[in-house]
């Protein structure tokens, strides 16, 4: 699994069908740090194939203590 951790939230990378940055959860973040490109393609190599999902499941696993 890939993924990222924003503020104690879980956000993993899952297949998309289309290029679609409209689509990802972290698009205004996205927008706001990079302005230009994607961050899943930049990170993992994707080639606009995939999004940022969040999970909740993964984010109680994270923050169970």
């Amino acid at each position: 699994m890939n993924g990222i951790i924003i503020d104690d939230k879980v956000y993993e990378v899952v297949p998309y069908s289309l290029n679609s940055c409209d689509k990802c959860e972290l698009k205004k973040e996205c927008d706001q740090i990079t302005g230009d490109y994607c961050l899943v393609d930049k990170m993992f190599g994707c080639n606009g194939m995939r999004i940022f999902r969040y999970s909740q499941s993964l984010t109680d696993k994270l923050n169970k203590k």
